[in-house]
């Protein structure tokens, strides 16, 4: 249910949206700017709170805390770098009061994002 709303604003072929642990989600927007990250992580978010979801016949309304990083990695294994910088903006984005879009930005342009429901 998530899953759906967010691969739904995941729309070019070369971008990714994955399950990443139980209650997140990674999103990678290779060559995209952070302005345009923050617009993709912001109709998440937005679509995540006003969507009522339906479990065992109950309907929920979630919300979704993200944490957006701007990076050009300097070398190919920096995937450790990359998510801890995700995730700092995430756990900033929750200490905040959650229900919001953080960002973090290292240098470049190919961006991740952190997503925790």
């Amino acid at each position: 249910m998530v899953a759906c709303c967010i691969q739904r604003h995941v729309t070019r072929p070369q971008d990714l949206a994955a399950r990443y642990g139980g209650e997140e989600f990674v999103v990678l927007l290779p060559d995209t700017p952070l302005e345009g990250a923050e617009k993709v992580a912001e109709r998440i978010r937005a679509e995540i709170e006003k969507t009522a979801f339906r479990v065992s016949g109950e309907i929920l309304h979630l919300t979704i805390s993200i944490g957006v990083c701007s990076v050009s990695p300097a070398r190919a294994d920096a995937t450790k770098e990359i998510f801890a910088c995700a995730d700092e903006a995430l756990y900033e984005a929750k200490g905040q009061g959650r229900n919001r879009v953080v960002t973090n930005r290292a240098q470049g342009q190919a961006v991740g994002a952190s997503f925790s429901t």
